[in-house]
C-alpha cells in the first residue's frame, strides 16, 4: 500500500490502507528436580485439582513410572501412596495459604473434569476397560453402555484453560490495583490501572514471586525461577499517575548509612520520627533536623502528605552536585545514513530524507536537542549547519585510518535543528538525487562509527545508524560466512556468535563515552546481525530489522519507528543498581547494558522501551515474618538536559510453606524469566537440548507442587497444577514454536533480531508475542470499536488460537505484537466484504472502504488501535482463505500442533 502523502510528522491515526504483501521471516544452570529425603507434610487447606480433560489412559501407573509426566521422587523420597490421605502433620494442620490462587478451580464432577480415584481402589494393575473412569465390564448378554462421542482435537483442546478468562476481561473498564492491598499484579496483558499506595508497580518491577521462600532448601525444591523484570523508565497507561519529581533540596536525598540505599515510603520512623529503620537492611539512622517531623496519632508522620517519596513506591528525585561529573546537556543525536549503491537502489536514502524532513517540520519549537548528519559509501562525507549557512557545506574524508573532524562539533556538525531547518531540509531534498549520481558499492562503516563517536565524545547521546549491505571496507570488514546448508543444524549455531571482536569493542569504547547506538538494518542478503548487534546490546540500543525492504510497503513502518525513537522518554549517561535485603543474591543479569564493578548497569542509553532481567537466589535462611526489600535506582540524564535519579522500591513477604510460594508465583513474569535463560543457553546449546530444558522446567514446577502441595492421591495421568500458573505449560510450548526457539529452516538474521527484541519488550509485550491475540470482526459487539469512557477503544473478545476457531464465513484480525495479519474466509458474508472492504468477492482488491460506514469505521477503529499501542508498528498483511499465504495464519494457531512441536 502506498502511503497516505502530507505530514509524516506522526504516526498515522487510522489504518486506511492494507499491504497485500506478506514480509516471510527470513547457558545457564538449570535447578533439578526437587530434593529431599522425607515426603513433607502437606499444606492444610490446598483443595481442587486441575484436571483439562477427563481422560484414562488404557492402562494406570503409579506416578514413578509415568513417562514424560515429571521425575520420579528423589532417592530416598516415599510419596503417598496413590489411594490413600497425606499424612497430617506433626503439631496439628499448616496454616492455610495467604492466597486463593493454588490450584485451577475445576469441579470435580463437572462434566469433563475425572475424579481422582478412591481409597483402596485398583488403578495400578486396571485392565484397559477397567480403567477408574469406565467403570465394571457389563455382565454377560447385557449391551454396553453407549459410548460418548469422540472429539477431535481441537474439540479437545477448548477445555484446557486459555489466556482469554485471564487476561481478557473487561473490554470497556481497566481494573484497579492496589499495590499495597493485592499480593499479586494482574495478568500483564490485562487491561488495568495502577494505584501506587507505597510499593512501586509491576509495568516498574515486576517479580516472578511475590512470596518469597524463606528456606534455601525451600527455595531449591520449588523449582520455581525467582527474578525480577525491571522496566524504570516505563510510561504510565491512561488513567495512572506518572512518578512525581521530587527536588530533595542542596543537601540531596537521604540514604541509609550501612547499605546505601535511599529514603522511600518503606522505611519505618521509629522513636518520635527523630530515627528510621532502613527497609532493606534494617539498620537505625538519625533523621537529619531539617527533614524531622513528628508522628501523628495514627503512626504516620505529620508531613507524610507533602512528601511524595513517603507516600509512592516510585519516585524521581532531580540530582544534586554530587550526581553530576560534567555539565548535563540536552541529548544530541547522529544520523548516520549509508549510501551505497545497496542503499540507493532500495531507497533507503528516499525513504530517511522523506521521513527525516516531515519530522525536522513537526519539531516543538522548545526542542533543545542537537542534530548531525554522516553519510558514508568508501569515504565519510560530514556537514557543515550552521545557522548562518542557508545551504550545508559537504565536508569529505578520504582517510580511513587516521580518521579526525574536518571542523568543529559545536555548532557546526551538531545543530540545533531548529536555528538550522531551512539549512538542513535543503540537504534531505537533495539527498536522493545526489547519492545517486555516485553509486559508489563500498561500505565503510566501521569508519562511520568511529566518525559518530568523534562528534558526541563531548557531550554523549545516540547515534542511529542506517545500514544496508555487508561492510566490506576496513576497519571492521565482514566477509560473508553464511552457508545455508547449515541451517537447521547443530553448526546454525556458529552463527549466533560475533564472527570478529570489532563491532563489540567498538560498542564498549562507546559506551564509556555515553554513546549509544540504535541500528536500522534493511537487508537483501544476510548481514551478520550476530557480529553488528553488540552495537546496540551493550550500548542500551536498540535494532530495527526490514528484510526485503520496499518502500512502498514498508516506508510507513519505517517511519513510525523512526519517529519513535526520537520522540519517546528516553536519557542517556545512565547506572543503575538493585539493592536487596541481606540473604538474596544476584546470579545474573541480562538486558542492553554493560556491567561495570560486578554491580553497577551501565547504560549509555535508556528509554521506556527498556527492559533489564535480574536472577536471584536465596542464599540464607529467614526467621518468620521477614520481609524482603528491593529497591531499583536509576542516575540518568534525561532529554532535556536534567540529571535525575529514579528510585522504584518493593517489599515481599517471605513464607516457609510450599503452598503460599506457589500461590505467589506470577505467571507471565516467570515465563519471562525463562525465556532469557533460555534464549542465553541457546547460543551455545544445540537447539533442541534448549526445547527439551524448556519442558524439563516445567516438568519440574508441576512436579514439585504435587509432590509438596497436594493434599490428595490422584490418578497419574491426571494434571495437577496450581491455579496461576496453569498456563505455563501452554506459554512455553508458544514458545517453542516462535521464531526464538523453532525448528526448522529460519533466518539466522531474522532469528537474531527477533531474540534481541527480547529486551526492548515489556512482559505484556512478550505474553502477546507468545500467545497472539485473534478477533472475529465479523461478529463484533455492538460496543467493539467505539471508545471508552477512558479514551481507549473498545476491543472485541479474544478468539482460541485453534483451527475449530477459523470458520470459512468469518474475517479474523491477528495481533502478535510485532506482525498483523487479516484472514477473510471464502464464505464470509457479501454485505460485510461490501460495508468494510467495497468489495463484492473475496477475490476482489480487499482495501478498506473510504466512505463513512459504521462498521468499517468501527474496524479501522480496532486495527488502528492495535498498530499504535505496540512500540514495534505492525503492518497489515491480508491473508485469504486458501491463498498462497494462508500458512502463514494457520502457522499461528498455536494451541494446534505446529510442525514438530506438540499441541496445547
Amino acid at each position: 500500500a502506498t502511503p497516505p502523502t502530507g505530514k509524516y510528522g506522526a504516526p498515522p491515526p487510522v489504518a486506511m490502507s492494507m499491504n497485500n504483501s506478506a514480509t516471510t521471516s527470513p547457558s545457564g544452570s538449570f535447578n533439578t528436580p526437587p530434593q529431599g529425603t522425607v515426603t513433607p507434610p502437606p499444606a492444610a487447606g490446598v483443595q481442587g485439582v486441575y484436571n483439562p480433560m477427563n481422560y484414562s489412559p488404557s492402562v494406570a501407573q503409579p506416578v514413578s513410572q509415568v513417562p514424560k509426566y515429571g521425575a520420579p521422587p528423589p532417592a530416598g523420597a516415599s510419596a503417598p501412596p496413590p489411594q490413600q490421605q497425606a499424612p497430617v502433620p506433626q503439631g496439628g494442620p499448616q496454616p492455610p495459604p495467604t492466597t486463593q490462587r493454588l490450584l485451577c478451580n475445576a469441579q470435580p464432577n463437572a462434566p469433563g473434569y475425572g475424579p481422582p480415584p478412591t481409597a483402596g481402589s485398583n488403578t495400578g494393575n486396571q485392565m484397559p476397560h477397567m480403567a477408574s473412569n469406565h467403570g465394571p465390564p457389563p455382565a454377560v448378554g447385557q449391551s454396553l453402555p453407549p459410548q460418548e462421542p469422540q472429539l477431535s482435537a481441537s474439540e479437545k483442546a477448548l477445555k484446557f484453560p486459555s489466556p482469554i478468562e485471564l487476561i481478557a476481561g473487561d473490554a470497556k473498564n481497566a481494573t484497579k490495583f492496589n499495590t499495597a492491598v493485592q499480593p499479586v499484579p494482574p495478568p500483564a496483558a490485562s487491561k488495568f490501572i495502577t494505584i501506587d499506595q507505597g510499593k512501586c508497580g509491576p509495568r516498574y518491577i515486576r517479580s516472578s514471586l511475590y512470596t518469597v521462600p524463606s528456606k534455601k532448601d525451600i527455595a531449591k525444591k520449588s523449582s520455581l525461577p525467582f527474578g525480577l523484570i525491571l522496566q524504570p523508565l516505563a510510561d504510565p497507561v491512561l488513567g495512572e499517575e506518572a512518578v512525581p519529581i521530587v527536588d530533595p533540596g542542596s543537601s540531596g536525598p537521604i540514604r541509609c548509612t550501612r547499605c546505601r540505599g535511599y529514603m522511600c515510603s518503606l522505611n519505618t520512623f521509629i522513636q518520635g520520627g527523630q530515627k528510621f529503620s532502613c527497609f532493606l537492611c534494617s539498620h537505625i539512622n538519625d533523621v537529619p533536623d531539617e527533614y524531622f517531623s513528628p508522628i501523628g496519632a495514627n503512626g504516620y508522620r505529620m508531613d507524610f502528605t507533602q512528601r511524595p517519596e513517603l507516600m509512592r513506591g516510585s519516585v524521581e528525585y532531580i540530582a544534586t552536585g554530587e550526581y553530576v561529573t560534567k555539565p548535563p546537556r540536552p541529548m544530541s543525536y547522529v544520523f548516520v545514513v549509508e549510501v551505497s549503491a545497496s542503499a540507493v537502489e532500495q531507497g533507503v536514502v528516499q525513504s530517511f530524507a522523506a521521513s527525516l524532513k516531515a519530522i525536522l517540520k513537526a519539531l516543538p519549537e522548545d526542542n533543545n536537542s542537537l542534530f548531525g548528519l554522516i553519510t558514508y559509501d568508501s569515504s565519510i562525507h560530514f556537514y557543515n549547519f550552521h545557522s548562518s549557512l542557508t545551504k550545508p557545506q559537504i565536508l569529505v574524508v578520504a582517510e580511513l585510518e587516521d580518521l579526525f573532524l574536518p571542523i568543529s562539533a559545536e555548532q557546526n556538525l551538531l545543530v540545533n535543528p531548529n536555528n538550522s531547518k531551512e539549512c538542513m531540509i535543503s540537504l534531505l531534498d537533495n539527498l536522493p538525487e545526489f547519492t545517486q549520481r555516485s553509486m559508489n558499492g563500498n561500505n565503510a562503516f566501521g569508519s562511520a562509527l568511529e566518525a559518530g563517536r568523534l562528534m558526541l565524545n563531548e557531550s554523549g547521546g545516540k547515534m542511529i545508524c542506517f545500514l544496508s549491505s555487508l561492510p566490506n571496507v576496513a576497519p571492521g570488514k565482514l566477509e560473508p560466512r553464511l552457508k545455508s546448508e547449515h541451517l537447521g543444524t547443530d553448526r546454525e549455531r556458529e552463527y549466533y556468535k560475533p564472527h570478529t571482536s570489532f563491532y563489540q569493542l567498538k560498542g564498549e569504547k562507546l559506551a564509556t563515552a555515553k554513546i549509544g547506538v540504535d541500528l536500522f538494518i534493511f537487508a537483501n542478503t544476510y548481514l551478520d546481525l550476530a557480529t553488528l548487534m553488540p552495537l546496540s546490546t551493550t550500548t542500551g540500543g536498540q535494532v530495527f530489522y526490514y528484510p526485503r525492504f520496499i518502500p512502498s510497503r514498508d516506508r510507513i513502518k519505517f517511519h513510525h519507528e523512526f519517529h519513535r525513537v526520537l520522540t519517546r522518554t528516553s536519557g542517556y549517561d545512565g547506572v543503575m543498581r538493585t539493592r536487596f535485603s541481606s540473604g538474596i543474591d544476584i546470579s545474573l543479569y541480562q538486558g542492553n547494558h554493560m556491567l561495570t564493578f560486578g554491580t553497577d548497569m551501565e547504560v549509555a542509553n535508556i528509554d521506556c522501551d527498556k527492559t533489564f532481567v535480574v536472577h536471584l537466589r536465596n542464599e540464607e535462611n529467614f526467621p518468620e515474618g521477614h520481609m524482603v526489600g528491593i529497591q531499583c535506582a536509576l542516575l540518568y540524564t534525561t532529554r532535556d538536559g536534567q540529571r535525575r535519579l529514579r528510585i522504584h522500591s518493593l517489599q515481599l513477604p517471605t513464607s516457609p510453606q510450599m503452598a503460599n510460594i506457589f500461590g505467589g508465583a506470577d505467571l507471565e513474569a516467570m515465563t519471562y524469566l525463562i525465556t532469557a535463560k533460555l534464549l542465553r543457553a541457546s547460543i551455545s546449546t544445540p537447539l533442541q537440548d534448549v526445547r527439551r530444558k524448556a519442558l524439563d522446567i516445567c516438568v519440574q514446577i508441576v512436579y514439585a507442587f504435587r509432590f509438596y502441595c497436594s493434599t490428595k492421591s490422584f490418578n497419574p495421568q491426571v494434571l495437577v497444577i496450581p491455579e496461576g500458573l496453569k498456563l505455563l505449560p501452554l506459554y512455553l510450548i508458544c514458545l517453542l514454536k516462535s521464531v526464538l526457539l523453532k525448528n526448522g529452516r529460519v533466518s539466522v538474521d531474522y532469528r537474531m533480531y527477533s531474540r534481541a527484541q527480547l529486551y526492548s519488550m515489556s512482559v505484556r509485550e512478550l505474553t502477546i508475542f507468545l500467545y497472539p491475540r485473534m478477533f472475529a470482526l465479523h461478529k463484533l459487539p455492538e460496543e467493539a470499536g467505539t471508545m471508552a469512557e477512558d479514551g481507549s477503544v473498545i476491543l472485541p473478545p479474544w478468539e482460541r488460537l485453534l483451527n475449530c476457531s477459523l470458520k470459512p464465513d468469518g474475517c479474523y484480525l491477528l495481533d502478535n505484537g510485532h506482525r498483523m495479519f487479516l484472514r477473510v474466509g471464502r464464505e464470509v458474508n457479501p454485505e460485510f466484504l461490501k460495508r468494510v472492504f467495497d468489495a463484492n468477492s473475496v477475490d476482489d482488491d480487499l482495501s478498506f472502504n473510504i466512505t463513512d460506514d459504521p462498521l468499517a469505521n468501527r474496524v479501522k477503529a480496532i486495527i488502528s488501535a492495535l498498530q499504535l499501542e505496540h512500540p514495534s508498528y505492525k503492518l497489515l498483511i491480508t491473508v485469504k482463505q486458501g491463498g498462497e499465504k494462508e500458512l502463514l495464519y494457520t502457522q499461528m494457531m498455536f494451541e494446534e500442533r505446529v510442525e514438530e512441536t506438540m499441541s496445547h
